[in-house]
């Protein structure tokens, strides 16, 4: 006998009961009672394994080594107990399944669901370098909102509106960056987000880093497939001419 089931060598009543010919044989035989009491993880309800050396040793019931290889824990994941996931029998290995609600917060019903092509465990924001689709959206309807209101109002005209969104073209792209050449860059800051128009909706697809006079540098947001000479437009700061103002 060894590890902690030496200190019980000479208890023998403690494994046999005063039957040696059917003593149990097998760590569960012993520790069912443990093994249908334990809450962390529950291990009946969730249907572990019986053979207790599958995770646990002699020596100490804990710490238990278990294999979670088929859904690595890295990140911020490595720092929860089981329970904070494995909280319902019907516990899908999906994201959204412990995800839902900061899912909603950001995205609409009927967007994807696969959060590892754009998020990582390390930081819900790295994939996206802080982008928030449905942020960028509501930015994007209140932009509308008040460029329609301004025209409305006779304090944008056409060629104004034409002057507040610029065009460049990708002229370079690499493994890290991509690259975005325009006329004049003024009016274009560092973290500014630039789109692309499809399907009659603009799509952001990059987040700017660095400009100089006449390109930028930046990272593509999300799984956006953007190719050298595509057409990128950049939104800048409308500065109406306050000599037209009515009145």
């Amino acid at each position: 006998m060894i590890g902690a089931h030496a200190s019980i060598s000479e208890n023998c009543n403690d494994c046999h009961n005063g039957d040696y010919n059917n003593t149990p044989n097998t760590c569960f035989g012993c520790h069912e009672s443990e093994y249908n009491s334990v809450n962390d993880p529950p291990h009946q309800l969730l249907n572990f394994s019986h053979d207790c050396l599958e995770c646990h040793n002699q020596n100490n019931w804990e710490p238990a080594n278990f294999d979670h290889n088929f859904y690595p824990l890295s990140g911020d994941h490595t720092n929860f107990n089981c329970n904070e996931c494995h909280s319902q029998p019907a516990y899908q290995q999906q994201c959204i399944s412990c995800h839902l609600e900061d899912f909603l917060e950001e995205h609409d019903p009927g967007d994807p669901e696969d959060c590892w092509s754009c998020h990582t465990t390390f930081d819900w924001d790295d994939g996206t370098s802080g982008f928030k689709i449905k942020a960028c959206r509501m930015i994007m309807q209140k932009v509308i909102i008040y460029i329609t209101i301004l025209m409305m109002s006779g304090i944008l005209n056409a060629q104004s509106l034409r002057d507040s969104v610029i065009t460049g073209k990708v002229s370079y792209k690499s493994a890290e960056n991509i690259y975005v050449k325009f006329d004049d860059t003024q009016g274009i800051e560092k973290d500014d987000t630039l789109f692309v128009i499809s399907k009659g909706n603009f799509v952001p697809v990059i987040k700017v880093l660095f400009t100089s006079s006449k390109s930028i540098s930046g990272t593509i947001i999300g799984k956006n497939k953007i190719k050298v000479d595509d057409e990128v437009l950049a939104f800048i700061d409308i500065e109406p001419d306050t000599e037209e103002l009515p009145g």
